[in-house]
């Protein structure tokens, strides 16, 4: 086209240009520093977006032409600057000039210029697409690089957890099944008429064991259920009426026995500050304070092996709210520093913890913190190695009603009392659906000890048929998961026909399944409430309590 001079710009900076018969490329040099052009036409073709011709540029007429300094400096004579456009968009521009001549560019040579610059912004689109679509896909790909390994770590985690669960439900299974031998022996004993007190204690020291191993595995079952409320948020908060005195004693009389079979010391003390009455109810989800101070303890006494544990409240109250603080203190291997900031991480073990050495799932630590965390406190941990530990967090709760501080001492009161085998509780008729017979002895075993009369049904549609047949019942106890029919259908049709005839019926969901969804759905179908496997003793005690007092109150 006949320029001495070219320079192509994007993006406000020089990146190519042609000087003395070479072109070169430049790095990135900022037309605002440039100093081989005139930035105001620049400016003007990047305003505009429109191609400029100048044939005498030192003598221009237009003042941001003739007033621009370069041009006033190098009486520059031919200038054509050139918008590179896509779809109205700047590109670019191409900036060429003569210093020498006059008149330089013709309009043949501009259309062609033209012509080229569409081309070069269509290639800048092309070239910009490919730069977008080939970080999209490095983008994805370490994306996919890091998911593989995430998912590759998640699977190890998982085979680990699952491979620590196994071992863990074996053992108790192995304990049971070998006392269950064991009681084989003893009955053997019985037959051959061996001495009684002999043969008493060792049943006594069987049946222990037995129940140590279930224990155990609930504790497990419970862990693991409770990590999978958590990770998928279906936890909440469930306040309700405690007595921080009566919390801790409930939890204490756990772990005495424990402890004294180790040969620790195991001491506890509630100390109320602040003129702070010992019969203060606060609301609390006393079910977590439990749980926490349960695995705290469990923990305390498992990795203790000379000394003691101790645990601590201190009760502080104001007019409205009461500062719960616990604290569990050991005089056993501590924790060394190092392994401290993972104390509190799922499946977590310190070395001087270790699963092989002291078992356990590696869940406690980490629901403990997550409860407190959700009920609005923190879980601190102070360790030395060789010399102990001490675990330890605050909450702040509000303080009862008077309505609800006097109900709860009410029922506690009548909790405590003893149960009354009188003609009217001995009158209550139960029923048991259950499918698996084991349950079913067992259940009808500890109603009949509170004075019950009992008959069975297998499933849920058996059930429907005697209640048809047999009515009316005081209680049911009703079996969720059961062939043929389920527990909340069972359930609904029992409702129906009880509302033809107004009999007086509690119903009680029972499962192995302790969700939120679960109890929903019994709830939901009908029953009055709702409890899950392993049903006790004290719990069946409670519960012919509440059928008695129901039907005396509807009577």
């Amino acid at each position: 086209a006949g320029a001495t001079s070219a320079a192509l710009i994007v993006d406000d900076k020089i990146q190519a240009r042609f000087t003395d018969g070479v072109a070169s490329i430049v790095d990135d040099i900022p037309v605002a520093n440039w100093t081989d052009g005139p930035l105001s036409i620049i400016q003007y073709v990047s305003h505009h977006k429109q191609t400029l011709v100048i044939d005498h540029a030192y003598q221009d007429k237009r003042d941001f032409v003739r007033l621009d300094p370069f041009v006033c400096e190098n009486k520059v004579k031919s200038v054509l600057c050139i918008p590179v456009l896509y779809q109205s968009d700047l590109k670019a521009i191409v900036y060429l000039s003569n210093h020498l001549i006059t008149n330089c560019f013709k309009p043949d040579s501009v259309v062609a210029l033209n012509v080229i610059s569409s081309q070069l912004a269509i290639s800048m689109q092309q070239q910009m697409y490919f730069k977008v679509q080939l970080s999209s896909l490095e983008k994805i790909a370490d994306m996919e690089k890091a998911n593989a390994q995430e998912q590759t770590r998640n699977r190890i985690r998982q085979e680990e957890f699952i491979d620590r669960i196994c071992h863990e439900i074996r053992n108790p299974i192995q304990g049971i099944l070998g006392n269950c031998d064991a009681l084989d022996d003893v009955l053997i004993m019985i037959k051959n008429k061996q001495e009684e007190t002999e043969i008493i204690d060792s049943l006594t020291q069987l049946t222990t064991a037995i129940r140590a191993c279930s224990n155990y595995q609930r504790t497990i079952t419970d862990d693991v259920l409770t990590l999978s409320r958590l990770e998928h948020n279906k936890t909440n908060i469930e306040y309700e009426p405690v007595n921080p005195k009566y919390l801790l004693n409930s939890i204490l009389v756990m772990f005495d026995q424990q402890a004294s079979r180790k040969n620790l010391s195991f001491t506890y003390k509630i100390d109320f500050k602040n003129n702070t009455l010992q019969d203060v109810v606060v609301y609390a989800d006393a079910a977590r304070i439990s749980t926490t101070l349960i695995n705290l303890t469990t923990n305390a006494i498992k990795f203790t092996s000379m000394g003691g544990v101790s645990i601590a409240c201190v009760v502080e109250s104001s007019d409205e709210c009461t500062d719960l603080s616990f604290s569990v203190s050991d005089t056993g291997c501590g924790i060394h520093k190092d392994h401290l900031p993972f104390l509190f991480d799922r499946f977590s073990q310190s070395k001087q913890r270790s699963h092989a050495a002291y078992s356990g799932s590696g869940l406690g630590l980490f629901i403990s913190k997550m409860s407190v965390d959700l009920m609005g406190g923190q879980l601190c941990v102070n360790s030395v190695q060789d010399e102990g530990t001490v675990f330890y967090f605050t909450l702040k709760c509000r303080n009862a009603s008077p309505m609800d501080h006097k109900q709860y001492w009410r029922d506690k009161n009548t909790l405590l009392s003893p149960v009354a085998h009188d003609s009217f509780v001995s009158q209550l008729k139960v029923m048991v659906v259950e499918d698996n017979a084991i349950n079913q002895k067992v259940l009808v075993r500890m109603l009949s000890k509170q004075g019950c009369n009992c008959v069975v049904a297998r499933d849920g549609l058996e059930a429907v048929e005697m209640y048809q047949a047999q009515r009316p019942f005081d209680l049911i106890v009703m079996d969720m998961s059961m062939p043929r029919m389920d527990g909340a259908e069972a359930t609904r049709l029992i409702r129906a026909i009880q509302a033809e005839h107004g009999d007086c019926l509690f119903i009680i969901g029972l499962s192995g399944n302790a969700r939120k969804e679960h109890r929903e759905l019994a709830i939901g179908a009908g029953m009055d409430d709702y409890i899950h496997k392993p049903i006790t003793l004290k719990g069946v005690v409670e519960l012919v309590r509440r059928v008695r007092d129901c039907i005396e109150n509807n009577k």
